[in-house]
């Protein structure tokens, strides 16, 4: 998928995610039926709860809003993907990962319809302080 730009998004200053979209206008971008330009293809999302077992039970309770559910491992840490609602033209068929880093809740949401693994792979690439 080409990439064109990112956005942070922040609360009260600190950075709480990003989204990254696809390029638009271009022959690439119609002819990969790229999403439009107001959708993002990536959005990471930071949740700060209270404790490790919160971050932790708020992955579960994702996960268990979304279908497909399958457990991945990220540099350790296991998480789980699943399909969900991202991308509406999707029709529920988009690819997330989400799993707790500490007491942080990391969601990888992606536009990926098949195979769950470049979800995957995009997710391990992240890296946290």
């Amino acid at each position: 998928m080409r990439l064109a730009r990112m956005t942070l998004q922040r609360v009260g200053g600190a950075v709480v995610g990003c989204r990254i979209y696809a390029i638009q206008g271009t022959a690439l971008a119609r002819s990969e039926r790229l999403p439009p330009a107001n959708q993002p293809v990536v959005q990471v999302r930071l949740t700060r709860y209270h404790s490790p077992t919160d971050a932790y039970n708020a992955v579960a309770l994702a996960a268990r809003a979304g279908t497909a559910p399958q457990q991945a491992n990220f540099g350790g840490t296991t998480g789980v993907c699943f399909q969900t609602a991202f991308y509406p033209k999707d029709k529920g068929q988009d690819w997330s990962c989400v799993y707790n880093h500490g007491s942080t809740m990391v969601r990888v949401d992606t536009v990926v319809v098949s195979p769950a693994l470049n979800a995957i792979q995009l997710t391990r690439k992240l890296t946290l302080p």
